[in-house]
């Protein structure tokens, strides 16, 4: 019943109610292991379907925190069970990272997201790598240009 109300909530028209069901999810996938395994599929078809179709998390809002948070606690307490589902994640995703890849705040959520599915499915995950540690690469050195930047004008 939990899980249904959260997963109603998920669509509901009021982002102030996506909002909590998010957060909502987040703390099932935390606390309600392994019961919440049972309802994995609808909520991992779900989630996959949001992140192709919902318009609001194409820009740095609460929302689009929640359920970046919602989506790699999931992921990360799923464990194994994921794989079936890695394929099409990590193409929307891939192309999500790609479509935001100037957005530092994006990028940020992505690597965070990608980490939490590594940890989730192991070896599975070792044919994204590539493309995976190559944002990670361009990320960190973006990182530390925008650090070292102040840095230099400081030593001036």
């Amino acid at each position: 019943m939990l899980v249904d109300t959260s997963i109603k909530g998920m669509l509901d028209t009021n982002n102030q109610v996506v909002q909590v069901s998010y957060f909502a999810l987040c703390q099932f996938s935390e606390y309600l292991q392994p019961n919440l395994a049972k309802f994995s599929n609808r909520i991992i078809r779900l989630l996959i379907e949001i992140l192709e179709t919902k318009e609001e998390l194409h820009k740095i809002s609460r929302l689009t925190i929640r359920f970046y948070d919602a989506l790699q606690s999931f992921c990360e307490n799923l464990g194994e069970e994921l794989e079936p589902y890695l394929p099409s994640l990590m193409e929307k995703l891939l192309n999500l990272q790609h479509q935001f890849s100037c957005s530092f705040k994006f990028q940020r959520l992505f690597i965070s997201t990608f980490s939490a599915i590594a940890t989730s499915v192991r070896t599975h995950f070792n044919q994204y790598f590539d493309p995976v540690i190559r944002i990670v690469r361009t990320n960190l050195c973006l990182s530390l240009i925008h650090i070292s930047e102040p840095t230099r004008l400081l030593r001036s």
